[in-house]
């Protein structure tokens, strides 16, 4: 298996077999009106588009964006970049070598990461507030997920590890931005809830995904999605350090309304300035993510 090509070492008019994590698919038609297929192909060393023009149905029920494939492709050039024309696909179970194969990994460094979190919440005003998110976030199974997932499957910080670069970035603007907009009107933001709400958003995603397979969506993910399950696990957890149902009624509001409107999957939009300030946040963190 590892002397298979890796995506940056195929060159044009190879024709070669290897191995590739599925991306995003989309299903077209040409100037004839014959159907074909684009695909995102990639290893850990880069990603490339393919195309399908033949076997065109079989194969589009074959690749499934997250899925481990193993295919047989011409390499062309075109417009003067590398495309890849799939010629047969087999579907692979995933396995510790091939996640270590595919699967990027973030480039900063999760423990100082980790350590940069603790820090953000060690400086929290709201004492109880902080004791309570950092009891929340160390317990060691939530620990191990959080530090490992994505924060996306396609779109931004999809691999390893982007959850933490995720929400550490966002933690980062919103003490910046709550700060300077309460130098501009005093009060305006509760900067502890924020902070508290921005570490949570996203906490569903520990779930959401199963990194046993790849970056694809579990059972519960593609049945909930990563907002129900953020606030199930908050309602849940039970220890001396709860805040009072008031907090934990705005942290929940934080988490199921960062989405901001009803057609993005908000169940709520944001009624606070806490809330609305930690939607444009996520917005912004996740489109600059999808652009690095």
């Amino acid at each position: 298996m590892i002397d298979l090509p890796m995506v940056a070492k195929l060159e044009a008019g190879a024709k070669v077999a290897s191995l590739f994590l599925v991306g995003e698919v989309s299903k077209l038609s040409g100037k004839t009106g014959k159907p074909y297929l684009t695909v995102q192909l990639s290893d850990n060393s880069g990603q490339l588009e393919g195309k399908v023009w033949d076997d065109v149905d079989r194969l589009f029920g074959l690749l499934k964006p997250g899925s481990a494939i193993r295919a047989e492709v011409d390499v062309n050039s075109y417009r003067g970049a590398l495309q890849l024309v799939v010629r047969s696909v087999e579907v692979l179970p995933w396995t510790p070598e091939l996640k270590a194969r595919l699967l990027a990994v973030g480039g900063g460094d999760p423990d100082a990461l980790w350590a940069r979190l603790l820090e953000l919440l060690e400086g929290l005003k709201d004492r109880p507030l902080g004791t309570f998110l950092r009891d929340f976030i160390t317990d060691p199974a939530l620990e191990k997920r959080f530090r490992s997932a994505p924060a996306g499957k396609l779109i931004h910080h999809a691999y390893l590890g982007g959850l933490l670069e995720h929400t550490v970035s966002m933690m980062e603007l919103a003490r910046l931005l709550g700060e300077h907009y309460n130098r501009l009107t005093p009060g305006l933001v509760n900067v502890d809830l924020l902070l508290g709400g921005t570490l949570l958003h996203d906490v569903g995603k520990t779930v959401e995904y199963d990194e046993e397979q790849g970056l694809d969506f579990s059972t519960e993910g593609r049945l909930l999605g990563h907002i129900a399950i953020g606030v199930s696990m908050l309602a849940a957890w039970q220890g001396p350090s709860r805040p009072a149902p008031a907090v934990m009624q705005r942290l929940m509001h934080l988490v199921l309304s960062h989405h901001g409107d009803l057609d993005k999957g908000s169940p709520v939009r944001p009624q606070t300035p806490e809330a609305m300030l930690l939607h444009l946040i996520d917005m912004l963190d996740s489109q600059m993510g999808a652009v690095t």
